[in-house]
C-alpha cells in the first residue's frame, strides 16, 4: 500500500515496471487492490496535478493524490467478462483511499447484453451501503478488467464467499510459463538499457516531489502548528495534518 510514498523509488525501479507490464500484456494474472491499481495506472500525480511520476502503464488511466480520505463499504456482484472471479459471485468489499482515477475511466461493461467483449470495461456492480441513515445510492461501475488484469479500489473480503479464491488460484493456474519469461526478458532489457546510462523516465524536482507527494510536514512543523492552534480559537487542521493523523506512521529502513 501506499505506493505514493515511494513514488519516485517506483520510477527510478524500470526492470520492475516493466516486468509487470510485459507480464500482464502476454496473458499473466494481475490483481491490483487500491496502491495496486495505482501501481498500474499511467501516472501518478500530486493532487493538484503536478509531478506526475510514470508507474506501469497497464491500466487505461492515471491516478492522483487526494487531501480527503474516502471510506465506505459496498456490496460487489461480479459481471460476466471478469477474468478472476466468477459471474454472478456476490461479496462485501470496503474502500479507503487517498487517491482517485484522473481522466476518463471504462465506462461501459466489459462484456455486452449480447456477449461481445471490448477491451478494457467494467466487471463489478457495486451497491454503496447506506450511511448514516441515508438511503444507498444506485449501482456503480467497478472492477475495470483487461485480458488476465483486474484493479480496483474496492477491497473484497474473501472470507465473505471463499469460491473468489478458488477461482482466482484457477485462473493463476492457466497462465503459462511464456509469460514470466516474458517479463524476466522485459526486466532484463531494461537492466541493460539503464546500464547504458539512460536517465530517468521524466526530469526529477527534487522541491515539487517533497511538496508533492509528502503527506504531512516534519514533525517539528506538526508540533508548532499544533501549538499555535487552541479549541478556544476555533482553529481547524489544515488537510495535510489531518491526513497525517490517519496514516499509520512509516517503517524505519
Amino acid at each position: 500500500g501506499y505506493p505514493e510514498f515511494h513514488a519516485q523509488a517506483l520510477l527510478k525501479n524500470r526492470p520492475l515496471r516493466s516486468a509487470v507490464t510485459a507480464f500482464a500484456t502476454s496473458g499473466g494474472v494481475v490483481y491490483g487492490e487500491g496502491g495496486g491499481l495505482m501501481f498500474l495506472s499511467q501516472t501518478l500525480s500530486a493532487p493538484d496535478g503536478s509531478c506526475p511520476r510514470s508507474m506501469c502503464g497497464v491500466a487505461p488511466f492515471a491516478t492522483r493524490l487526494t487531501s480527503a480520505v474516502k471510506t465506505g463499504y459496498v456490496e460487489v456482484t461480479i459481471a460476466p467478462g471478469n477474468p478472476l472471479f466468477t459471474p454472478g459471485a456476490r461479496v462485501r468489499g470496503q474502500t479507503f483511499r487517498y487517491s482517485e482515477i484522473d481522466g476518463d475511466r471504462p465506462s461501459k461493461m466489459r462484456v455486452s447484453d449480447d456477449n461481445r467483449g471490448i477491451g478494457w470495461g467494467a466487471t463489478y456492480e457495486v451497491q454503496p451501503e447506506a450511511k448514516f441513515g441515508n438511503a444507498a445510492g444506485g449501482v456503480e461501475l467497478d472492477g475495470f478488467a483487461w485480458n488476465k488484469v483486474l484493479v480496483s479500489y474496492i477491497h473484497l473480503h474473501f472470507g465473505v464467499n471463499p469460491s473468489l479464491a478458488h477461482s482466482f488460484v484457477a485462473a493463476c493456474r492457466s497462465v503459462g510459463a511464456d509469460a514470466s519469461e516474458t517479463a524476466e526478458r522485459a526486466a532484463m532489457v531494461s537492466r541493460r538499457t539503464l546500464s547504458r546510462s539512460f536517465g530517468p523516465l521524466t526530469p526529477v524536482n527534487s522541491k515539487k516531489l517533497v511538496d508533492g507527494f509528502s503527506r504531512s510536514k516534519s514533525e517539528e512543523d506538526f508540533e508548532q502548528k499544533s501549538s499555535n492552534t487552541s479549541p478556544k480559537s476555533g482553529g481547524v487542521d489544515s488537510p495535510p495534518e489531518k491526513v497525517k493523523q490517519l496514516l499509520p506512521p512509516r517503517r524505519a529502513r
